[in-house]
C-alpha cells in the first residue's frame, strides 16, 4: 500500500539498508509518545496502590515485557523485517543494561536503609530521569554519527574498555553504589538520606545512560528506534524492581554477562565497515551472554558482603 508521501511503504519481507530510517513521519512518532506516556501513567497509577507484592510485580513485568517485545511488530509493519530485527536487539541490550541499573538502585537503597515510601519516590524519580537523559545522550549521539563517521570507532573503544572494566571487575555493579554513597556520606554535605539517595540515583543514571546508548547505536543508527527500544525498555521498571530486589545477591555474574554484551557490540560496531553480521545473529548472541550469566550466577554464585539494610 503506498505511504501518504508516494513513496511506497516497505512490506513485511523487506529489509532497509543499513543507516537508513524506518518509513516514519510525525504521526508514527505522535503514536510512540503517547503509547509511552500511557504506559508510564498506568505504570504510576498501579504504583500509587502501594507497594506490590512478588505475584503483582511478576503480572506487569509480563505485561511491560510482552508490551515491549510485542512493538517489535508494528516495526516489522513499518520497516521490514530487518528494522524489527534491529528494534529486538536494541531493546534486548537496553533491558539488560536496564536490570543491571536497577540491582544498583537498590544497592543505593539498601545502603542508606531508605525506608519503602522514600524508595518509591526515588525510584519513580530514577525511571524518569532515565528516560530524560537517554533522550539527550540520543540525541547527541545521533548528530555526532550524522556529522562524523568516524565517531563510530570512538563509540565502539568506548564500549569495549567499559564493557572489559565491567566483565573483569571484581564485585561488579555493587562497587558503584557503595563508593558513591561513602563519598557523598562522608563529605560535608547536609543532606538525609533520601537527598544522598536522589544524587546517588541520578549519577547512577548519566553512567548508565553514557553507556547504553553507544551500545544500541551499534545495532542501529535509526534513531526512531533507539528511542522506542530505550523508551519500552525503561517503562515498567518499577514492577521489575520490586520482583528483582530481593535477588541482587543472587545474580552476582550478571554485570560479568553484561560487560561481554557491551565489549561483543562494540566489536560489531568497530568491524561493520569491513565485516557485516547480521542482526539476528547479534541478538542470539546477546541473549545467549545474558542467559549465561544468569544461570552462572545460580550455579556458581560470586561470594560478595552483604548490602546494609
Amino acid at each position: 500500500m503506498p505511504a501518504r508521501n508516494g513513496r511506497k511503504r516497505p512490506s513485511a519481507h523487506d529489509s532497509l539498508p543499513e543507516g537508513v530510517s524506518v518509513n516514519v513521519g510525525i504521526w508514527e512518532w505522535a503514536a510512540l509518545a503517547v503509547a509511552i506516556a500511557g504506559m508510564l501513567a498506568v505504570d504510576l497509577a498501579v504504583a500509587g496502590r502501594g507497594e506490590p507484592g512478588w505475584r503483582r510485580s511478576l503480572v506487569w513485568s509480563a505485561v511491560w515485557t510482552v508490551a515491549g517485545v510485542g512493538f517489535a511488530g508494528v516495526v516489522w509493519m513499518i520497516g521490514g523485517a530487518g528494522r524489527a530485527g534491529e528494534y529486538l536487539a536494541g531493546y534486548t541490550i537496553e533491558r539488560s543494561l536496564s536490570i543491571d541499573n536497577l540491582f544498583v538502585f537498590a544497592l543505593i537503597f539498601g545502603s542508606l536503609a531508605l525506608p519503602a515510601a522514600a524508595r518509591n519516590r526515588t525510584l519513580t524519580l530514577g525511571i524518569l530521569l532515565a528516560l530524560a537523559l537517554r533522550a539527550c545522550v540520543i540525541a547527541a549521539g545521533a548528530a555526532l554519527l550524522g556529522y562524523a563517521g568516524w565517531v563510530a570507532y570512538v563509540f565502539a573503544a568506548f564500549l569495549v574498555v567499559t564493557g572489559l572494566r565491567l566483565a573483569t571487575a571484581r564485585h561488579g555493579a555493587s562497587a558503584l553504589p557503595t563508593r558513591l554513597v561513602d563519598r557523598l556520606a562522608g563529605g560535608r554535605l547536609a543532606l538525609g538520606p533520601a537527598a544522598l539517595a536522589v544524587v546517588a540515583v541520578a549519577l547512577a543514571d548519566i553512567a548508565f545512560a553514557v553507556d547504553s546508548i553507544p551500545s544500541i547505536f551499534a545495532v542501529t543508527r535509526d534513531t526512531y528506534l533507539v528511542v522506542a527500544a530505550n523508551a519500552f525498555a525503561l517503562v515498567g521498571l518499577r514492577p521489575l524492581y520490586h520482583l528483582l530486589a530481593g535477588m541482587t545477591e543472587r545474580f552476582t555474574r550478571l554485570p560479568a554477562g553484561t560487560g561481554a554484551v557491551l565489549v561483543l557490540v562494540g566489536a560489531r560496531m568497530a568491524a561493520e565497515p569491513f565485516l557485516h553480521v547480521p542482526v539476528g545473529v547479534t541478538l542470539a548472541a546477546i541473549v545467549a551472554i545474558v542467559a549465561a550469566a544468569v544461570a552462572a550466577s545460580l550455579t556458581w554464585p560470586v561470594r560478595t558482603a552483604p548490602v546494609a539494610r
